[in-house]
């Protein structure tokens, strides 16, 4: 599910729930939880309920890329002043980073 990146008082690992998807749809699937919580194939987002800003990933993988993702743009952004980031792949804001970094 999502994490908050703007807090940093918990570890990711505290904000992240592990369901099996009990069915899948044309448009959502449906995660096999208390609430039976859909989401959006397309976008992970979920549909319905009391917190709809949650997310659905495939993986903790997928997690991570996305904070190191919104971190990397944050520092490009701030040092550089762009606003191009998000057309750059997580590559390719690892390379830029790193060349910064030296």
């Amino acid at each position: 599910m999502q994490w908050d990146l703007n807090d940093k008082k918990a570890p990711l690992e505290d904000y992240i729930s592990e369901y099996k998807i009990k069915k899948i749809g044309n448009k959502y699937f449906t995660v096999d939880n208390r609430w039976n919580a859909e989401f959006e194939i397309v976008s992970g987002f979920q549909k319905n309920g009391f917190n709809g800003g949650e997310k659905a990933y495939l993986s903790k993988q997928y997690i991570y890329d996305e904070e190191e993702f919104l971190d990397l743009e944050r520092k490009l952004e701030a040092n550089f002043h762009w606003s191009t980031c998000k057309k750059l792949s997580l590559d390719q804001l690892r390379r830029i980073n790193k060349i910064v970094e030296e």
